[in-house]
């Protein structure tokens, strides 16, 4: 995994859980791996929960909602 901002990246996305299984494999890999990977995990998981914590829920548009819905339909189906 490559350093800096991408691992940084990453790990918020992670922490969102908005990665795939296959870059939530390799980002957990890598946090295996590294000592100081625990704190930054922590750091980005307490931002994304800040985040969320902070920000007004928006409705979707009525085309998205309805996309939405027919969506979560087929999965059930």
């Amino acid at each position: 995994m490559n350093s800096g901002s991408n691992r940084d990246d990453l790990l918020f996305l992670l922490a969102a859980g908005h990665l795939d299984e296959a870059e939530r494999d390799e980002v957990e890999t890598w946090l295996a791996a590294q000592p100081d990977a625990t704190a930054l995990l922590a750091r980005a998981e307490h931002e994304v929960a800040s985040l969320a914590a902070t920000t007004p829920p928006v409705a979707p548009s009525p085309a998205v909602r309805e996309r939405l819905l027919a969506r979560a339909g087929a999965a059930a189906a």
